[in-house]
């Protein structure tokens, strides 16, 4: 079902009411209305009904809201850009000030900068103008209401897997002794190479897992919209496994001895739902690919920002993998004739 059609949407009960979806809250009368648009952004998939609406829609779509909310945003995303920028210049000034050491100052300077970038792309490409932030509003609601497998698979593979390495590592003596035995060492993967395969499932430790857990739950739930499952799945395997193998490669100068965990292939679904949505401009919101690939390579330098060690050329090859996957449509649920 196409997500600018109607038919998406639930009817309304002809009072004020809203709905978070998928699983979210829900609430009757203007007042409760109101208290749940308090923290509304451009993501929040709320559905809202005024007495006058048909059906519920994206909160920004409800007439009698519309110019209000769009206001209410655009002061929101600016405050952010200019707290950021601000925060941004302050820390540049003085880490050039400094002796050079403060990488701390440094490392908040491009986390800021970052940060202004990425709100003040959306302030002036999608909020600033009434028409697209609509069509994104929309398009993000029917996203979250897809009816899809992809969020709970990845869900479960990820706790599987953590709760498998759980078990070996306690059943090796350890971590080391764990990577040594079942991890992609690299010296050992060129006699076994069933470790390029099972390897990147390792994760260094709990922030490790968790943080690619969530990205991932994220990539699914935004690719299963656009792409089918089966592709999905490939991209993330070849994602997670092509780029460590690539990785093994460079001089031995240039790579570690071991790696592990599966953030080529959460950053290969990334891109391949950027590349898509850029495939099919015609048919996603306007600018909403380039959003979704400037989201995820600001996620590849913020990785490395919180941890100098993650490594920063598996991210950017998944990326580019599953942009260019992406970018020649491969498994794509998009229809090749949009509706007149």
């Amino acid at each position: 079902m196409d997500w600018r059609s109607e038919e998406f949407l639930p009817k309304a009960n002809g009072t004020w009411q809203f709905w978070r979806p998928p699983f979210g809250r829900k609430g009757n009368g203007e007042l409760r209305v109101k208290r749940a648009l308090r923290q509304l952004h451009l993501w929040d998939p709320i559905l809202v009904a005024s007495p006058a609406s048909a059906r519920l829609m994206p909160a920004v779509c409800v007439p009698e809201m519309t110019h209000a909310l769009q206001k209410r945003m655009a002061l929101q995303y600016q405050s952010i850009f200019y707290f950021s920028l601000s925060v941004a210049v302050a820390s540049a000034v003085f880490f050039a000030c400094s002796d050079g050491t403060a990488t701390n100052i440094l490392k908040l300077t491009i986390f800021s900068t970052l940060f202004a970038v990425f709100f003040g792309m959306q302030e002036r490409l999608v909020v600033s103008n009434i028409d697209n932030l609509r069509e994104t509003a929309r398009f993000v609601s029917w996203i979250y209401m897809q009816r899809t497998h992809a969020v709970p698979v990845a869900a479960g593979f990820m706790l599987l897997i953590g709760l498998g390495q759980y078990l070996i590592e306690n059943r090796s003596g350890g971590f080391e002794l764990m990577i040594i035995k079942y991890g992609l060492v690299y010296d050992i993967a060129e006699r076994e190479p069933w470790r390029y395969v099972i390897g990147p499932l390792f994760h260094s430790g709990l922030p490790h897992w968790a943080g690619n857990t969530a990205l991932l739950i994220m990539a699914a739930g935004l690719s299963a919209a656009l792409a089918k499952r089966s592709s999905i799945a490939l991209i993330f395997l070849l994602g997670a496994i092509l780029p460590s193998y690539l990785y093994g490669l460079l001089p031995a100068t240039l790579h570690s001895e071991a790696m592990g965990g599966v953030s080529g292939g959460v950053f290969a679904v990334f891109g391949f739902a950027g590349g898509i949505a850029l495939r099919n401009w015609r048919w996603a919101p306007p600018h909403f690919g380039w959003i979704v690939i400037v989201f995820t390579t600001i996620l590849t330098i913020l990785s490395w920002l919180a941890n100098p060690q993650s490594n920063n050329f598996v991210h950017v090859i998944g990326l580019v993998l599953g942009l260019t996957l992406g970018l020649v449509n491969v498994g794509s649920k998009i229809p090749s004739r949009l509706p007149t």
